[in-house]
Parts: structure tokens; C-alpha cells; sequence
């Protein structure tokens, strides 16, 4: 089912991996992210379903209680927030699994926050240091819905591409039994072998939670993946297919520049410092 070769120098065998679309288990143009609503009104005081899908940067907001989502590209991808500032302080490049170097614009890894192994080993109290350093999931693709806006006028979406950012318990899901990643679960683990994620169209369906006091209420995407249904890779998917593998790239190289940059301007200033250390110590000797 990817076997399709073409000459603009994109093989799709290559970009399964480059994309994180294969089944084995293991700042640019911006794509409108496919939401659940968290509001009660909009802005014009109509009442809104809780839970609902819509879609980010329309001229009209159009909600639906389902969708279909054809996955084309699947990273992950760590951020620091500055709570203070109200800005993205620190990112690092887009990844296809945490077994490659997660690059980051200020010259280090993971925007400094150590691998797995270290924070599992470490006490609560010393995870809190870095806690306002997340990693989320990247997933685009072909989101496919008719929806209805607020005052009723009915919206259709057809094979239309956004972003799905996957954070919190729609990322990984931590309890006594181990950690539970919903979309790896619902979807990679249900490809069958020979066939990628772009082969397969999603059901979305959305599922509310609260907490124990029901005071704190979020909604988690619920994914279906029917494995007898594949579908063919056509052109206007394999142009999709392509446009986002030049978007990841386009906006890794942007970090890994930044991240090459900062690299050198540690180098040279540990250089500076360590010549003005020997010279020091020279001047001391002199001196004594």
C-alpha cells in the first residue's frame, strides 16, 4: 500500500518512518487544530455542547459531536511555558519516537529536563522543578465532519488538514497498572502489519471526565480504527502527505539551527572563560 515513488524526491516507504506513520511498534504555516469545546457560551452568549469538536482559525466555528480523521504525520515534541510571561520559553524539534535527540532552541535536550529513566528515579518533589516542561503529541492529518455554528448554520469539512495536539491523559495516562497512551492503544497498536497510519480513516469521538470532587472536568479524544478497512493512498493524499512532511521540516530546521547557534555560543564562551581562568591564575602566581 506504499509503494508509490514519485519524483520530487519523496518516497513514501521512507516517509512512514520520518513521519511516525508506520505500525511498527517502536515557526512555519500554522494548521487549524482540531479542538474539544471547553466553553459553556460563545461569544455571542449562545449555548454550547461541552465536549464538541471544532476546528481553530475559521471564519465560521463549526461544532461536531464526531468525526473522521485520516492521520498523516505522528511526533512528539517537549515545550516550556513561561507562566509568567505568557510565552513558549524553549521547544525542541519534532520527533517520530523518544528514541531519537530531542534538539531544543536554547542549545540543549529536552528543554533540559532529563530522560524517563532519571525522572522516574527521582523524589516528587524534585519532578516539580521541571514541571513546567511537557511533552505532547503531534498529529496531522485529513479531518472530515459537517457541523452546525452556534446560530445553527450547517459547515462541511471534506479531507481538510489540521493539527492535533495531544497533551495531558490524551497523551500518556500514568497509574499502579503502568502508563496508557490512549491513541497508541486505540490506533498504532491496531494497524496491521504492511499498512501505515494514512491508510486508515479514525472515528473521533470525545469522553468527559471529572475528578474526584467534581470540581475539575476535561474531555479525552477516543479514537476507532476498523483494521479490515484500509484505504488506497490517492494522489490528493499523497499531496497532503508531502505538504506536512515539508512543514515538520521546514519548522525542524528552524530549531535545529537555533539549537546549533546556542551550541556554538556555549563553546565559545566556555573557551573565553577558560582562557580567562588560566590567565588569572598566572596573574595569582606572579602576584604570591
Amino acid at each position: 500500500m506504499t509503494d508509490l515513488i514519485v519524483a520530487d524526491g519523496f518516497n513514501l516507504n521512507e516517509l512512514a518512518s520520518e513521519m511516525g506513520a508506520s505500525a511498527e511498534k517502536q515557526q512555519s504555516a500554522r494548521l487549524p487544530r482540531l479542538v474539544t469545546n471547553r466553553r459553556i457560551k460563545d461569544e455571542s452568549g449562545n449555548r454550547l455542547e461541552l465536549g464538541e469538536f471544532y476546528l481553530t482559525d475559521q471564519d465560521k466555528t463549526a461544532y461536531a459531536s464526531s468525526v473522521k480523521f485520516r492521520p498523516l504525520s505522528h511526533h512528539f515534541q517537549y515545550s516550556q511555558y513561561n507562566q509568567d510571561e505568557k510565552k513558549m520559553e524553549n521547544w525542541t524539534i519534532q520527533a517520530s519516537s523518544f528514541r531519537e535527540e530531542f534538539r531544543d532552541v536554547k542549545g540543549t535536550l529536552r528543554c533540559g529536563r532529563p530522560d524517563g529513566k532519571a525522572m522516574k528515579a527521582m523524589t516528587a518533589e524534585q519532578r516539580k522543578k521541571y514541571s513546567d516542561i511537557k511533552n505532547v503529541r503531534l498529529v496531522r492529518g485529513l479531518v472530515s465532519f459537517v457541523g452546525k455554528t452556534a446560530d445553527g448554520e450547517e459547515v462541511t469539512y471534506d479531507n481538510l488538514p489540521c493539527l492535533v495536539k495531544l497533551s495531558g491523559q490524551n497523551n500518556f495516562q500514568a497509574s499502579d497498572k503502568g502508563v496508557y497512551s490512549r491513541f497508541d492503544s486505540q490506533v498504532r497498536d491496531v494497524i496491521p502489519r504492511g499498512f501505515d497510519m494514512w491508510n486508515f480513516e479514525l472515528g473521533v469521538t470525545s469522553k468527559e471526565h471529572f475528578s474526584e470532587d467534581g470540581s475539575v472536568f476535561w474531555h479525552t479524544f477516543e479514537w476507532s480504527l476498523d483494521p479490515k478497512a484500509p484505504m488506497a493512498v490517492t494522489q490528493d493524499v499523497y499531496d497532503s502527505i508531502v505538504y506536512v512532511a515539508e512543514l515538520v521540516r521546514a519548522e525542524n530546521a528552524v530549531v535545529d539551527k537555533s539549537y546549533f547557534d546556542a551550541i556554538k555560543e556555549q563553546s565559545v564562551f566556555q573557551g573565553a572563560m577558560d582562557a580567562l581562568g588560566d590567565d588569572l591564575e598566572a596573574d595569582f602566581e606572579d602576584v604570591a
